[in-house]
């Protein structure tokens, strides 16, 4: 992946998500609500959360890789017989995630996932997708980012040869929805594209970064009405 061949995942992009500091607040002030890294890598944004406030038992970080894991308390040079962050091996698109981790159902009120579903089709996206429902509480907020498809590239570039496809805002609005098999009204979408400033060679087709988060209904208001599921489009 280039995030690791260029070293990106050394810089932690999770506060620079539009839901960030209200996320942050309600999980410091709240100690009963914890959070699930779904694809953590080697738990760069994980550690930011730490550095934030947020306490580190309250934390999972989830990859297939678990050589991560431990590359990444190397390279941030943590002492294995003190730190409370945990770490599992887990298979994001595997179909029986659920049956797998039937100890993960609704545990986390906060799910993130940033930087790793557009590495899929989508097929395999919405089974991720699928998953982070898996995980995720009832009322709880799933949120992330990853490479973004602006409208005006045209459906030639929803998927790049030997890339996972790519969608633009409405696009990944009914991904999300049919995953969830949420009506319009059930589950609350926010997205903005804002543009693409890794640290690395400019790119057309990676010009903007597809931010989002979900507020998932609880589950004994589905099927009813809960207010608007709003698209806010912003270029920062």
């Amino acid at each position: 992946m280039s995030c690791i061949r260029e070293s990106t995942f050394a810089e932690p992009r999770i506060d620079h998500h539009f839901a960030y500091s209200s996320i942050l607040a309600e999980a410091v002030q709240d100690p009963s609500k914890l959070l699930v890294d779904a694809g953590c890598c080697m738990g760069t944004d994980i550690r930011k959360l730490v550095l934030d406030g947020l306490p580190p038992e309250n934390i999972l970080g989830l990859d297939l890789e678990s050589r991560y894991f431990d590359v990444g308390r190397t390279l941030y040079n943590e002492d294995l017989a003190t730190t409370k962050l945990r770490f599992q091996q887990a298979d994001l698109v595997d179909p029986s995630f659920p049956s797998k981790h039937a100890h993960l159902h609704n545990k986390f009120h906060l799910v993130h996932s940033a930087n790793v579903i557009h590495l899929f089709g989508v097929a395999e996206q919405e089974i991720f997708f699928r998953n982070l429902i898996h995980l995720v509480a009832p009322g709880g907020m799933i949120w992330g980012r990853q490479v973004g498809l602006a409208d005006d590239l045209g459906v030639g570039h929803h998927q790049l040869e030997g890339k996972g496809a790519r969608f633009t805002i409405d696009e990944f609005r009914k991904l999300v929805l049919r995953a969830g098999g949420w009506g319009e009204t059930e589950a609350r979408y926010e997205a903005q594209f804002v543009k693409y400033r890794e640290i690395r060679a400019a790119h057309q087709y990676k010009a903007w970064v597809l931010q989002w988060s979900v507020q998932v209904p609880v589950e004994k208001e589905r099927g009813r009405e809960r207010g608007l599921l709003r698209v806010v489009e912003e270029e920062d």
